[in-house]
């Protein structure tokens, strides 16, 4: 899910949701992985055909091999975007 809201002619608020899920059988092992990644940010135009984007993006992935290992793991990063 993405969107995007326009707070004025320059500045525009984005926002995304996805959500992956993946279930398959390894050697015998019933793997299950999910990945949730989640971005807020703020875009300002520069032109009609060049925006500057600063978004904050968050990733959660776990990872359940079998009923005695789960491993969960959490990433943020900052990217800085710009379009010619």
């Amino acid at each position: 899910m993405d969107a995007a809201f326009d707070l004025s002619g320059s500045f525009t608020l984005l926002g995304s949701f996805k959500n992956r899920k993946v279930n398959f059988d390894d050697t015998g092992f019933a793997v299950r992985m999910s990945q949730d990644m989640a971005s807020l940010g703020v875009a300002y135009k520069l032109n009609a055909d060049n925006y500057l984007a600063l978004q904050h993006v968050m990733i959660d992935y776990s990872e359940n091999l079998d009923s005695d290992v789960n491993s969960q793991s959490s990433i943020t990063k900052a990217t800085l975007n710009v379009k010619f």
